[in-house]
């Protein structure tokens, strides 16, 4: 039970907080009706399960918002764009997102191709929206607005003095850093895993106010004029023939046997985290005489699947999509199958159609493949 001065410290700490003259700024600043900065996030991932590496993954990002009053999803009309270096493998992954209440706008920028999708604000939608503004304004100004807000000691971010506040008592840690000069966010930080963290931290500048939201990039071109629709469920998988990083070519669509593919990337933490159930799953069907599994990385280079390999220590056949012309129109068509770098399961019949997926990774991950596939094999 807590003493009287530890209940007493604890309200003086979030009335200050509350009436800290930073917040108050802060808040007048961020509730403009539109506001555009430069962010950037570091996102540091520690896997116990996977040899004990630590990856840091670095985003560059520009956001703009624009408030929309009728929007209860996050409240605004946005842009994000990001450019994303994967700094193990050097894998260039660049999506933006535009959002402007009603559709989802994406455009994915590779190295060869650029990739234009839009969707309609269904449940995988809403997990893409809420993904890109994490960290955000609309995080930012939540923080701000908590009665859970408290004020910590002051200290120093890149050199600069800030102000230093957390969210006391929840779930996940969360502080923000406010300059003591400007007022403005300097940093937000949230850990969701104590005991193998997933650190997010965002680093804001260049603040400004009165923009408006420029779109056009988000439009395809003549080049990209003739797009294929993304698979979804009941679709026939298309005949694309992929390559084993051993040399062997294969095409999946070949057998009459029932399918379970696999879909995965090298930037993607989730699949990261997928992996070792992925391990026991292909053990336990590698032998099974009416299924074919595969474990594929269509948007990955073959130089990179190979020292992605080596490090993570993986023995399972990996696919790969191994003709740009194959790998562009594979990676757009598995858009809504692996939406936000998910990890995907796709489940065909024996006439190739897609029956069933599964769009994320979860700690029932490997039970939710053999009870789909049980079901599937019954038919």
């Amino acid at each position: 039970m807590k003493t009287p001065a530890i209940i007493l410290m604890l309200i003086v700490g979030l009335s200050c907080a509350a009436q800290n003259p930073a917040i108050q700024k802060a808040l007048l600043f961020l509730n403009q009706e539109s506001i555009g900065y430069k962010c950037f996030n570091v996102r540091t991932e520690c896997h116990k399960d996977l040899n004990g590496d630590t990856i840091f993954i670095k985003h560059y990002q520009r956001y703009a918002f624009i408030k929309n009053s009728t929007d209860t999803l996050v409240g605004y009309n946005f842009i994000q764009k990001d450019s994303l270096r994967h700094p193990t493998f050097k894998v260039i992954f660049q999506p933006w997102h535009h959002y402007d209440g009603k559709v989802l706008y994406e455009r994915l920028n590779l190295p060869s191709d650029t990739i234009y999708s839009r969707s309609k604000i269904d449940s995988n939608a809403k997990a893409i929206i809420q993904a890109a503004t994490q960290g955000q304004v609309p995080t930012l100004l939540n923080i701000l607005q908590s009665e859970h807000l408290q004020a910590l000691s002051d200290t120093l971010i890149n050199r600069e003095p800030c102000f230093q506040f957390t969210l006391a008592g929840e779930k996940t840690p969360t502080f923000l850093y406010l300059s003591k000069k400007t007022f403005l966010p300097v940093m937000t930080k949230i850990i969701f895993d104590r005991t193998a963290p997933v650190i997010e931290e965002y680093y804001y500048s260049n603040f400004i106010t009165g923009i408006k939201l420029d779109a056009s990039g988000f439009t395809e071109n003549s080049k990209h004029s003739k797009t294929t629709n993304p698979i979804s469920l009941g679709d026939t998988f298309p005949s694309f023939r992929f390559k084993y990083l051993s040399g062997q070519h294969v095409q999946m669509t070949s057998s009459k046997k029932v399918k379970v593919i696999y879909l995965s990337m090298i930037r993607c933490s989730a699949c990261l985290q997928a992996l070792p159930h992925i391990k026991t799953v292909y053990n336990k069907l590698k032998n099974n005489q009416n299924v074919d599994f595969f474990v594929c990385y269509p948007s990955d280079t073959k130089e990179a699947l190979k020292k992605y390999v080596m490090t993570k220590k993986i023995t399972m056949p990996i696919v790969y999509s191994d003709t740009e012309k194959e790998n562009k129109k594979l990676l757009y068509q598995i858009t809504t199958a692996f939406a936000c770098g998910k990890p995907s399961v796709l489940f065909l019949n024996s006439n190739n159609k897609v029956v069933d997926v599964i769009k994320e990774y979860s700690n029932d991950f490997e039970e939710k493949i053999y009870a789909k596939l049980a079901a599937l094999t019954k038919e």
